[in-house]
């Protein structure tokens, strides 16, 4: 039975991927946040944070996803990171007409995450949709290679580097914002759906070899001081999950636990948070310690650990869904929100 599951999930996610079923499948799911939500509301309050030379606009959607866009204050030039709904990003435009969109950044090619892309076109015809070379998201039309400056016009107050960073999928991409010299701000990751706060995404693509080559290199390449934007709304069940099953006497973590818990009740979004608090409290991050440290992985290498760890986050989003938990950021992850 569990092979008969898993063929027909191997086959579902191909027709999401590869056909329209996915596109329409995602409208399905846009259509239910709006049901949830209302029109005019999403599971967290849009909120734009600023910083030195930047500004962060971060724009929920959908069940619980997050787009980003950002603006650099001296030129109003603006990149938007992961369009996967149109209409929210259209909206923030006509309401800061100062602001000009220029270039799109695609963390993966999952409808959630890039189907906005065809709308922002219409308006934007100019636009440059980024994508690695490897993933072939929708209606991008600027591919790079890992480590890749991209030429962003007018965006002078930082640096956009893609780096291609497979797990979830073969080529997905992050995106790294560096200030320009002379600029007290940390650096922007925006991680897609490879890297969560205290989590990780789904491997569908790849084995955990790759994944943990991936979180591995994120962690040695960039500081702590690195702020991390992810693509969904995961952070408080994968912090209840890091509690219950994998780390119960890690402080930081529960500190954590308390920080969120207050943001979520306030329908405030839990982004960022920096590389180095995940160094302390992302399991995904933390599996030589776990190694060491705790006997049911005791010798076990990280890709295992890793394969475990996320066998265990599925059990764990199973009963908490049958818990009903009544929280739009503790709800058990849905098939949009797996992919």
């Amino acid at each position: 039975m569990e092979f008969v599951r898993s063929q027909l999930f191997r086959v579902g996610y191909l027709l999401y991927t590869n056909t329209s079923f996915g596109y329409y499948y995602h409208q399905k799911n846009i259509n239910s946040a709006l049901k949830k939500y209302g029109d005019d509301q999403s599971h967290s309050v849009q909120e734009t944070l600023f910083y030195d030379r930047l500004s962060i606009t971060i724009i929920p959607y959908c069940l619980d996803n997050f787009c980003y866009i950002v603006t650099d204050v001296a030129t109003n030039i603006a990149v938007i990171i992961d369009p996967g709904w149109g209409p929210p990003v259209v909206e923030f435009f006509n309401k800061n007409p100062t602001q000009t969109p220029v270039a799109v950044l695609c963390t993966h090619k999952h409808w959630d995450h890039c189907s906005g892309t065809e709308s922002l076109l219409e308006l934007y015809p100019n636009l440059k949709i980024y994508a690695s070379e490897d993933d072939g998201a929708y209606l991008s039309n600027s591919v790079f290679r890992d480590s890749e400056v991209l030429p962003i016009e007018g965006f002078d107050s930082a640096q956009v580097i893609g780096y291609e960073m497979p797990g979830h999928t073969v080529g997905h991409a992050i995106y790294h914002i560096s200030p320009t010299e002379g600029s007290n701000e940390p650096g922007f990751l925006f991680t897609g759906d490879c890297l969560f706060l205290n989590g990780m995404g789904k491997m569908f693509e790849c084995s955990s070899f790759v994944m943990n080559a991936t979180l591995q290199r994120i962690v040695d390449k960039f500081a702590d001081s690195v702020l991390v934007f992810p693509g969904h709304e995961y952070t408080l069940e994968f912090i209840r999950f890091s509690l219950s099953e994998v780390e119960p006497d890690n402080e930081a973590l529960k500190e954590r636990l308390e920080q969120v818990a207050y943001l979520r009740s306030q329908r405030k979004a839990s982004v960022p948070a920096s590389l180095g608090t995940e160094r302390e409290c992302n399991p995904f991050l933390r599996t030589e310690y776990l190694s060491k440290s705790r006997p049911e992985f005791n010798n076990l290498s990280s890709p295992e650990i890793l394969d475990i760890l996320a066998a265990k986050k599925v059990a764990f989003s199973s009963e908490s869904s049958k818990r009903d938990l009544h929280d739009p950021a503790t709800r058990k992850d849905s098939i949009n929100g797996q992919i």
